[in-house]
């Protein structure tokens, strides 16, 4: 089910599109950032999301939204591919540069189109785009199935370039509006090795 979300300061349609398992469980997301606002499980709310455009435009969390060109800083604003040095929009204290830059694929309206059991966002992002090299087509394919939420991610450029894509959701599985921290939850994690809040663990 889509519904409207309303129009971003520069008067783009954003859209809220709304999947089902079956089961009673939902996940909504915004084609604004190709953003999960909302994944309900049990009849909890367990990740973050602002309820208005203009919350998700001034406000800075990135909530739910996919980061890129690159997640993460990088430093100098700057990178070497090639051989060739690339200078970056330096968004972060005018010296180093951090999720995409100043209008990086969280602060993009993304196309999207539903698919079985799910919904799949596309943007085009051009060459130069905040300093990145490369005509680049990215999407991202959410799917929810037998209370399962599956995150797929697809990038293809046609020159050299960086790209690290990530869903930056910020998850209380006591609930989005419980009022409690996280400090009691338990997170398994089905993988040999994982990088948590920028720290590495071997598992």
């Amino acid at each position: 089910m889509t519904y409207d979300f309303g129009k971003t300061a520069d008067g783009l349609k954003t859209v809220r599109i709304v999947i089902e398992d079956g089961l009673g469980n939902t996940a909504s997301f915004i084609n604004y950032g190709a953003a999960l606002q909302s994944l309900v499980i049990n009849g909890t709310d367990v990740v973050l999301g602002y309820d208005s455009i203009e919350d998700y435009e001034k406000n800075s969390g990135c909530l739910g939204a996919v980061m890129g060109r690159c997640t993460n800083r990088i430093s100098n604003a700057s990178f070497v591919l090639d051989g060739q040095k690339y200078r970056l929009s330096a968004n972060v204290d005018g010296k180093h540069h951090i999720h995409g830059g100043f209008s990086g694929f969280n602060k993009k309206v993304w196309n999207f189109e539903e698919i079985e059991h799910g919904v799949r966002f596309s943007l085009f992002s051009a060459d130069g785009d905040e300093g990145y090299p490369g005509n680049l087509n990215a999407s991202v394919e959410y799917t929810l199935k037998n209370s399962v939420l599956s995150v797929s991610y697809d990038a293809v450029s046609d020159a050299p370039t960086l790209i690290n894509l990530t869903n930056h959701s910020y998850f209380n599985l006591s609930g989005a509006s419980c009022g409690k921290n996280i400090e009691d939850n338990i997170l398994t994690l089905k993988a040999s090795e994982a990088v948590i809040l920028g720290c590495y663990y071997s598992l």
